[in-house]
């Protein structure tokens, strides 16, 4: 549930990206989301199975949203 909230929030700030024509950060935001959730993904799936893989996407999400919330600061 929260996995979807999230990705709702970190959609919404991609829609700055488009607006500005500066698309290139909502990728770069996205890397970093990825990377998060496959390292989250190996080291919590072992532990606690498909909850682990819930918890990784969670965690990659938010990190994208933080992201994007930080960097369309700096795009007005």
């Amino acid at each position: 549930m929260l996995s979807a909230l999230f990705s709702s929030f970190a959609n919404f700030f991609e829609t700055s990206y488009i607006v500005v024509k500066k698309t290139t950060g909502g990728f770069i935001t996205f890397l970093f989301g990825a990377i998060v959730c496959v390292i989250a993904q190996v080291l919590l799936i072992p532990l606690f199975g498909l909850n682990g893989a819930g918890l990784a996407s969670m965690l990659g999400f938010l990190t994208t949203f933080l992201f994007r919330v930080k960097d369309t600061q700096n795009l007005w």
